[in-house]
């Protein structure tokens, strides 16, 4: 796996950066913990995560694309959700 971007534990909504993505496979890996949350891609793929109230929620979020593009990506939550991601390209 190739590591495109990390966003350090963050609350509420953040813009969390734009990536380049090869053709292939991306997974978007979350922690989240406080309720609930959406990942935004483009402004057009949404990604909505139920995060437990008082436990930290892992979630991963595999996507597959058949051509490189670039990827714009930020978070919509609460103020008091906590959040952290990873987003990884197979290689």
């Amino acid at each position: 796996m190739k590591t495109l971007l990390i966003a350090p534990p963050t609350n509420g909504t953040a813009a969390v950066g734009t990536v380049q993505a090869e053709a292939g496979v991306i997974w978007i890996n979350t922690d989240c913990i406080g309720g609930r949350l959406e990942i935004i891609l483009n402004n057009d793929l949404r990604l909505p995560i139920e995060c437990n109230k008082t436990d930290l929620t892992p979630s991963g979020n595999r996507i597959a694309y058949s051509s490189a593009r670039q990827l714009t990506i930020r978070v919509e939550a609460p103020q008091d959700v906590r959040w952290n991601m990873r987003i990884e390209q197979e290689e």
